[in-house]
């Protein structure tokens, strides 16, 4: 039978991506005995994902569950945003960077112009921008207010403690690796290791694609791979505790700058612009627009990566393949949220293979939010087009 001549391993279950969603799965896998094998196509020493590294209520509720653990408790240390200013347009952007006071001595300026409060709620009382109040409400899906604090952290610091929790029960994992073909009714997957570019066969009970917007195991198996939009973003110095994001009257996406303990990222988000270097090149116009106007430093190298738009959700492309996070295109639209997607349908897809629900009948609640959440940014962007 074709691709069983080079099988090199055996597994019960493959997952390709060792992210949060693959190694939470992984783990929650292995700790029910299964035995599990992730491929991921990064060095795992240097693996590093543009992610702003937010941690909003949900995902860190996800974390708890996954894990038995608080990301307190976990060792994981998140930083405490101290205020949150949404700003529409130029005029309103506070400024971002150090100043130096009176004695010479350096300190970071106060991020609250214009009588704008120092949360959401704050914003709407003080400046009037009933808007504002609109793109929260139907964009968001939820009250930021009664959601609770933001808090953040590095992505990568989250990433390497689940893989270190998946590889502590005795998980297998290996980098430099790619799938390139997958036969999924023989269950083999030809992969090529990318130090040797041998190429060689995984004998698989189950496929789980968790590689991301661009999802090899997605487009292998299903043919397609879901619409994805631009992103850029850029780790820069700390200059205030508080996250900024602005909204471009108009254009369907944002800037940000947003601190996570000793560094902070600044990025853009702009669902009308998808892969290639024009939209490459005009997504960083705005960035570095944005970064002049907050009077940030735009480092010359910035890294650029696809975020599924949210509508277009799939989770089992073939009969013994699924799909986790972002391959499955499990984000919130409007901010390009999926932490708490990833752990969440990790654990939704451990229960039906242990005897829990099926995946895609637990996941129906969240897909009626994703698919919500969708409608709603798009009657937003609507709105901006009539009242800029």
């Amino acid at each position: 039978m074709e691709g069983l001549q080079n099988v090199k391993h055996k597994t019960e279950f493959l997952i390709v991506g060792a992210g949060a969603a693959g190694c939470s799965l992984g783990y929650l896998l292995k700790k029910a005995g299964a035995e599990v094998l992730v491929l991921e196509r990064q060095d795992e020493a240097t693996r590093v994902k543009l992610c702003a590294g937010i941690l909003e209520n949900r995902a860190e509720q996800a974390f708890a569950s996954v894990f038995g653990m608080s990301v307190d408790e976990a060792g994981l240390a998140p930083m405490n945003l101290e205020y949150f200013n949404l700003c529409r347009g130029t005029h309103e952007l506070p400024r971002a960077t150090k100043e130096h006071n009176a004695s010479g001595r350096e300190a970071v300026a106060e991020s609250k112009p214009n009588g704008l409060g120092s949360s959401p709620d704050g914003y709407f009382k003080k400046s009037g921008k009933l808007l504002a109040k609109i793109i929260l409400n139907q964009a968001v899906g939820y009250d930021l207010n009664k959601n609770g604090t933001f808090r953040t952290l590095p992505r990568k610091r989250l990433d390497d403690f689940i893989r270190d929790r998946y590889l502590s029960l005795g998980g297998k994992l290996l980098d430099c690796t790619v799938i390139r073909s997958v036969n999924e009714a023989a269950g083999v997957a030809q992969c090529i290791d990318l130090r040797t570019k041998d190429l060689f066969g995984v004998q698989f009970g189950n496929l789980i694609g968790a590689d991301g917007a661009c999802s090899a195991v997605r487009r292998l198996v299903s043919g397609t791979g879901p619409e994805a939009s631009l992103a850029l973003e850029t780790a820069v110095p700390l200059a205030g505790k508080g996250m900024i994001m602005q909204l471009i009257p108009g254009v369907p996406g944002y800037n940000w700058y947003i601190p996570r303990g000793n560094d902070a990222t600044v990025g853009c988000y702009y669902m009308d612009l998808d892969y290639g270097p024009e939209a490459g090149a005009i997504c960083r116009q705005r960035l570095a627009a944005f970064c002049e106007e907050i009077d940030m430093a735009l480092p010359e190298r910035v890294p650029g990566a696809l975020i599924p738009r949210g509508d277009q959700v799939l989770l089992q492309p073939g009969k013994r393949t699924f799909l986790v996070g972002d391959a499955a295109g499990l984000i919130d639209m409007f901010t390009g949220g999926g932490i708490h997607y990833a752990m969440l349908s990790a654990q939704a897809l451990a229960d039906s293979f242990t005897g829990g629900p099926f995946y895609a009948e637990a996941m129906k609640p969240h897909l009626a939010f994703i698919n919500k959440n969708a409608e709603n940014v798009k009657r937003y962007y609507n709105i901006l087009q009539l009242f800029g």
